[in-house]
């Protein structure tokens, strides 16, 4: 009888779930920027909230990562990189630029008090986001025991090809947009899909897991030859996700990256950014070769052999301020809607059309928001002359036109989105196959581009991404006589494994 009474005390009680504490912890940065906000200098604002938000990210990513094999996860890049932005970023911001009264963005400058409202609004839809991909996750999710699933096998032709197909779109993606930007993932993703099922397959044709490496850095080279032509800093991050599956899914091999990582952030933040920075000014055109980029280094060395320390500071003010850009752009938002009012749904009116496929109107408008609002804010004369494309961030898009209360909502909903249309596509393990693991690396490859861009165009983009995979998944088990649920793979996983290695994929 007690224990019952107990049971039943607990059901009533008022308590928070157990996994929704995480967001609580989460909301801990918002409040402390949001108060102080109210109080004190914007330089103060991000002191204290990129401080609080350092140890916050820092302990929510232990969290999501604690006990599980697969710690590469989507929201544990989403932490990362949040943690990252608005975190040691705003900590050097308020250190570095404590002095000036305004920010750069493009030809405008944004007063610091803006730029700290966009900077606590950015907090705000981070952890909205956070509890909308919580609530689009199955209750006590959690992924495979540790050491009881191997995964699919694949073979290393079958690699080749898969990252052959990747190379090849990204090498020729304009000349193939008539197909259709739905179908683009489909291409895009499958390289790196199938890296990662490699990277974590432990039957890889190796002896050694070790030797895996000597396959997954050439892809890695490979991919982002192909992806870095377009000049994306991002794409040439994304393909690398191989690579850290590889260190992070096994615990004896993460202590490599946290010796590596540093080594690759530095090569990143004084080589492959300068470089594309400098190849876009010297080109006038964000759309670069990777030929260019390669072209920018000697100008570099040259720049680095006359004065080290003015190089490598000035690398160090364009990384951050190109990370702290989501806040600088809700900041620029926030003046617009101070002087012209909320434009209640008026800028998203280009989803009542962006929605209809291109088989039935060859002739739809690309949906170039970002090319879009570059023309907007007057730094080109038209949408078809930007040379560039600007990020408004999610946040802003929603807080643009609908307040506060829209990036609550939007932001919340984009986040169920996430989880409950694609990361739930690869439940409970994306390792079972090549097919289960694309809607997962989509998502691990474009969780910046989330929260960088704008909502309609991530709704859009999420809700696309789902229905290709959603299909490609429905025919490939019609074909293998599957289970329709994908919840059933990993009980499938062993046969389909045995299946793959008889058949040679």
């Amino acid at each position: 009888m007690s224990h019952r009474l107990e049971a039943s005390t607990q059901r009533t009680s008022p308590r928070v779930p157990a996994r929704f504490w995480p967001v609580c912890i989460h909301a801990v940065p918002f409040c402390v920027a949001g108060v102080v906000h109210l109080l004190a200098e914007p330089s103060t604002v991000f002191l204290f909230g990129g401080a609080t938000a350092t140890c916050t990210y820092v302990y929510l990513i232990q969290r999501e990562c604690r006990g599980k094999e697969i710690v590469l996860t989507p929201l544990a890049c989403f932490l990362f990189w949040f943690g990252l932005v608005l975190g040691p970023t705003s900590v050097y911001v308020a250190f570095r630029f404590a002095d000036d009264q305004a920010l750069a963005f493009l030809i405008w400058l944004v007063p610091l008090q803006a730029v700290a409202a966009g900077y606590v609004l950015t907090l705000l839809g981070a952890c909205c986001l956070h509890l909308g991909m919580i609530v689009g996750l199955p209750e006590g999710r959690e992924t495979a025991p540790r050491k009881s699933f191997e995964g699919a096998a694949l073979a290393i032709p079958t690699l080749f090809v898969c990252v052959a197909v990747s190379v090849f779109f990204a090498t020729y993606a304009k000349s193939l947009l008539f197909i259709g930007s739905t179908f683009g993932y489909l291409l895009a993703g499958i390289g790196p899909a199938a890296a990662c099922i490699y990277a974590s397959s432990r039957r890889c044709g190796f002896r050694q897991e070790w030797a895996k490496l000597a396959v997954l850095l050439p892809v890695t080279a490979l991919l982002a030859f192909a992806v870095g032509g377009s000049g994306s800093k991002l794409a040439i991050f994304s393909a690398a996700i191989p690579i850290l599956w590889f260190f992070l899914s096994d615990r004896s091999r993460r202590k490599y990256l946290l010796a590596i990582g540093p080594l690759l952030a530095g090569v990143f933040v004084f080589v492959v950014a300068p470089a594309v920075d400098r190849a876009r000014l010297a080109h006038g055109s964000a759309n670069v070769t990777a030929s260019e980029i390669l072209d920018a280094r000697q100008e570099l060395a040259d720049e680095f052999r006359r004065d080290p320390q003015e190089y490598a500071l000035r690398s160090v003010d364009y990384a951050v301020l190109r990370l702290f850009i989501e806040p600088v752009a809700v900041g620029y938002i926030v003046n617009r809607v101070a002087t012209e009012g909320y434009t209640m749904g008026g800028e998203l009116v280009y989803l009542t059309w962006a929605v209809i496929p291109r088989v039935l109107w060859r002739d739809k408008p690309f949906v170039s928001r970002g090319e879009w609002f570059t023309s907007e804010i007057g730094f080109s004369m038209n949408e078809g002359a930007s040379t560039t494309s600007t990020g408004m961030t999610s946040p802003g898009e929603l807080y643009w036109n609908f307040g506060w209360a829209g990036v609550v909502i939007g932001m919340s909903f984009l986040g169920y989105l996430i989880s409950r249309l694609l990361w739930r596509l690869a439940l409970p393990d994306p390792r079972v196959s090549l097919i289960v693991m694309l809607p997962y690396a989509h998502v691990l490859g474009n969780f910046m581009l989330y929260q960088d861009s704008e909502f309609g165009s991530s709704v859009l983009g999420i809700v696309q991404a789902y229905f290709l995979f959603f299909v490609v998944a429905r025919i490939v088990r019609s074909v293998r006589l599957m289970p329709k649920s994908p919840y059933l793979y990993l009980h499938y996983s062993s046969q389909i494994a045995r299946t793959d290695v008889v058949a040679g994929r």
